[in-house]
């Protein structure tokens, strides 16, 4: 409840105006250019042109990160395989569920073995520079082909976004 009283009304403005533009775009406009496409880009020139008080995402890093190596007592080792283990198998399932539903969308069909390994690979590989396990974001991948994402790009892209969330 005392959130409602510290809500950012501008940004609730703003969220509500995005929401409208992305449901309520017509669909031959949104086939040339897509609606959240458009709603990003009318409501960042909105915010900045009435300076409305809202937070930001604020500097980009610039560079590479740092490389990490992980350490722990070696008496946890046990506990670590254990939510290790658990989170690879509810990584598995997402990330297979999430490909099920793109390929209903498509009409196309996923290579699992392939979305695994990749899966594996980068997340053995976020773990040395700090970076957190993930697996495939159903809505995000849903978003991104309605927008039309359609290449590794458009998924570069998306995933690039999410890791900055």
């Amino acid at each position: 409840p005392r959130a409602i009283g510290q809500a950012n009304v501008y940004s609730l403005l703003l969220a509500g105006l995005t929401m409208l533009i992305v449901f309520l775009t017509p669909g031959r406009i949104s086939r040339v250019l897509p609606s959240p496409l458009i709603a990003l880009l009318s409501m960042s020139l909105l915010s900045a042109v009435f300076s409305f008080p809202v937070q930001t995402i604020g500097d980009i890093p610039s560079g590479l990160p740092e490389w990490v190596l992980p350490t722990f007592a070696p008496e946890k080792l046990p506990r670590i395989l254990a939510m290790a283990l658990a989170l690879s198998v509810l990584g598995v399932i997402d990330s297979l569920l999430t490909s099920i539903v793109a390929d209903s969308m498509t009409r196309e069909h996923h290579d699992s073995n392939r979305e695994l390994i990749g899966q594996g690979v980068g997340n053995m590989a976020a773990a040395l520079i700090a970076g957190l396990p993930g697996a495939g974001a159903t809505m995000r991948t849903v978003g991104n082909i309605k927008a039309g994402g359609t290449t590794r790009i458009s998924g570069m892209v998306s995933g690039s976004r999410a890791a900055s969330e």
